[in-house]
């Protein structure tokens, strides 16, 4: 009996632990008593909805109107991503994210990052790196860029983030005022000496036509535009680095020829031919000297005294037009490229949300994401013209910023093969940059023995003297160029640098 009563209690626990088991592993279910497999659960889980923070220099075009939130909710509904954006100036980006990174602060998405400081991000482990399988799992963004413009943000078998290009891979280039010219009855210099006579004539013919001696023959945003845009026609390298005999690398200033362009360039400034006051006011000064019909050439980035320079005077002056040039002297006469990136998109280590973050690239890199994301919603904020450009829906048509929407969530621009018209909108600057895109394309351009080259500056020997070697040598050429040092004095100024 007792047997029997323990062969029964055996059965009892065994039968209890096995529909324990059942239990436990039983499959969970929704309200409505359906079962859901684990799997189903993580893909809804990577559906769901997640904040990110992206710095953001779009904060001019901050607008809280329909389309803007209509936008950002299509962002929502296409990626998963709630994307915030944190407003900064162009000059403030890299300090206000090495701060924030710095203090845990969340910040997910950088834009306008330099490639140099990313190498080091990437070795401090700051950054999260796309790897090359990530990327062939984002075909849009892949396609977005060339395998070059990929390639200058390669490292170690990791890409540092997207590659932030232009679509001119000249840093600067000179444009000259050719309706001044025809009133002057000249043609279009090709030689540094009909250049100077030129410039001789913007200054001293009164060509704004107010009685007073207030032209600028030539305006430059910042120093190094103006030497990236006159050097090439008096220097072999231009503002590039060098190969000497020996094959070692030397920067410009070290060059043979760079001392008698130095001194061209102090004549210049002496003359009166270069605005005396490039190192003391801002850009949005200088276009407004633009504006007011004062500027007989550009020596700089060819859109940044476009913008609101060049745009406000042709509204006065409808026959103002510049001209991309290239002229003939001692040196290349061709201008250097720089490499496709020198800036890139990252996403940071910080992020919590990875493949959500390059969702969000995938579909900004696709037709659709990048057209929502630039020019807001076809058929509300703006429609298509039987031309094939974009025209604002709104009281005015022609000037993006009165918009309802522009560029706001934009993360990065590429210039892709489906972007045929890079600039569609039915704007006069928009109109202005795809007729002078072309010209400035077919320039005669050259690459230096280290464009291409993605330097880690981490690893310099100089590198914790680098801003104060860059400083000095910056000092320097002002002195120079203002007269307050000669040009012979070069080589010992160089003497120090090293």
């Amino acid at each position: 009996m007792n047997k029997i009563i323990a062969v029964l209690l055996v059965v009892l626990i065994v039968t209890l632990s096995f529909t324990g088991c059942l239990k436990d592993n039983k499959q969970p279910t929704d309200v409505s008593g359906s079962t859901k497999s684990t799997s189903s659960t993580q893909d809804n889980k990577k559906d769901e909805v997640v904040k990110m923070y992206m710095l953001s220099v779009q904060g001019d075009f901050d607008k809280q109107t329909e389309q803007r939130e209509k936008v950002h909710q299509t962002i929502i509904d296409k990626t998963g991503v709630d994307l915030q954006l944190i407003f900064t100036s162009r000059d403030k980006i890299v300090e206000k994210a090495n701060l924030m990174m710095s203090a845990k602060e969340q910040i997910d998405i950088v834009p306008r990052y330099p490639v140099n400081l990313a190498m080091q991000l990437y070795a401090d482990g700051g950054l999260m790196a796309i790897t090359p399988e990530m990327l062939e799992k984002a075909p849009n963004l892949k396609s977005a860029y060339s395998e070059e413009e990929w390639a200058s943000v390669y490292k170690d078998g990791i890409y540092l983030g997207a590659p932030k290009v232009n679509s001119q891979l000249m840093p600067s280039i000179l444009q000259v005022r050719t309706d001044w010219l025809e009133k002057l009855g000249l043609p279009i210099p090709k030689t540094v000496d009909e250049f100077e006579n030129v410039l001789e004539a913007f200054l001293t013919q009164d060509l704004d036509e107010n009685g007073k001696d207030d032209t600028i023959p030539i305006m430059s945003s910042k120093l190094l535009e103006l030497e990236q845009a006159i050097a090439p026609f008096f220097t072999k390298n231009s503002t590039g680095w060098w190969l000497d005999e020996n094959g070692k690398l030397l920067p410009p200033e070290l060059a043979p020829d760079y001392k008698d362009y130095l001194k061209k360039l102090q004549s210049w400034h002496d003359k009166g031919y270069i605005y005396k006051e490039i190192m003391t006011t801002n850009i949005e000064t200088k276009q407004e000297l633009v504006a007011q019909n004062k500027v007989g050439a550009f020596a700089n980035n060819w859109t940044y005294l476009l913008y609101g320079g060049w745009e406000v005077l042709a509204k006065s002056n409808p026959e103002a037009e510049y001209e991309p040039i290239v002229i003939q002297g001692p040196g290349v006469n061709k201008y250097l490229v720089s490499n496709p990136a020198s800036q890139v998109n990252i996403i940071t280590k910080i992020c919590k949300y990875p493949e959500k973050a390059m969702k969000l690239f995938d579909y900004q890199g696709s037709p659709e994401g990048f057209y929502l994301m630039t020019y807001g919603i076809e058929g509300e904020n703006y429609k298509k013209l039987d031309s094939g450009n974009f025209e604002i829906i709104g009281e005015n048509k022609q000037d993006w910023k009165a918009a309802q929407y522009y560029i706001l969530y934009m993360i990065f621009e590429p210039f892709p093969a489906w972007r045929e018209r890079p600039w569609p909108m039915e704007t006069w600057v928009y109109g202005k940059m795809n007729e002078l895109n072309p010209k400035i394309k077919a320039l005669p351009v050259f690459a230096g023995p280290d464009t291409y080259t993605v330097y880690d500056t981490s690893k310099f020997a100089s590198q914790s003297k680098i801003n104060d070697l860059d400083t000095y040598l910056e000092e320097a050429k002002i002195q120079v160029l203002t007269g307050k040092k000669s040009a012979d004095d070069w080589d010992s100024i160089m003497k120090t640098w090293l």
